[in-house]
């Protein structure tokens, strides 16, 4: 709904990766550029 009223065409990602193994946090980064965005676009088109 706030994207209907407001039109946002960003998102900040932000995670603490203090305990996670870097190998780890680069799949995290992986799967939101391949999985959810293309869900949210999609979701928004």
């Amino acid at each position: 709904m706030q994207h209907e009223w407001f039109k946002h065409d960003r998102f900040g990602l932000q995670f603490s990766v203090g305990t996670l193994p870097h190998d780890k946090v680069m799949k995290a980064i992986e799967l939101y550029g391949t999985v959810v965005k293309p869900a949210v676009d999609k979701a928004l088109a």
